[in-house]
């Protein structure tokens, strides 16, 4: 993959090589459906997706209201809270609101509970979005 930029393909590649890696979609925040996606072996993503869409616009609604506050902490705060971390029994679920070229759209993805590692799995997310061409 280039390093200067990932397309949505590269992108997910990359998501699927995260240790854990189960599942992974670009979904539009408006709609709640899947644009473009890989794996879901062992995860229903249709169901997922539909019930985690509401709760990142609902975040999302909420940090954009919080950005009016021109405190630096606050703003800080709100930065670091896009990404949003659900576990189940099986699953780790990462949620990862799109900032830049792909705003209205976030990055989902399943990580198995046991395999997983969370910040690795985020900075992986943080550098797609940083890098991704649409």
């Amino acid at each position: 993959m280039d390093n200067d930029f990932y397309t949505m393909t590269d992108a997910m590649v990359l998501c699927m090589k995260q240790p854990g890696a189960v599942a992974v979609a670009f979904v539009e925040m408006d709609s709640g459906r899947a644009i473009a996606g890989d794996g879901a072996n062992n995860i229903d993503l249709d169901e997922v997706i539909t019930y985690f869409s509401d709760f990142v616009t609902y975040c999302c609604n909420i940090d954009c209201k919080n950005t009016k506050n021109t405190d630096r902490q606050s703003l800080a705060f709100v930065e670091a809270s896009w990404s949003i971390v659900i576990t189940t029994d099986n699953h780790i679920h990462l949620l990862y609101p799109m900032t830049r070229t792909a705003q209205g759209l976030y990055l989902y993805l399943a990580l198995n509970r046991l395999i997983g590692k969370i910040p690795l799995s985020q900075r992986c997310l943080t550098d797609i979005d940083e890098k991704l061409y649409l």
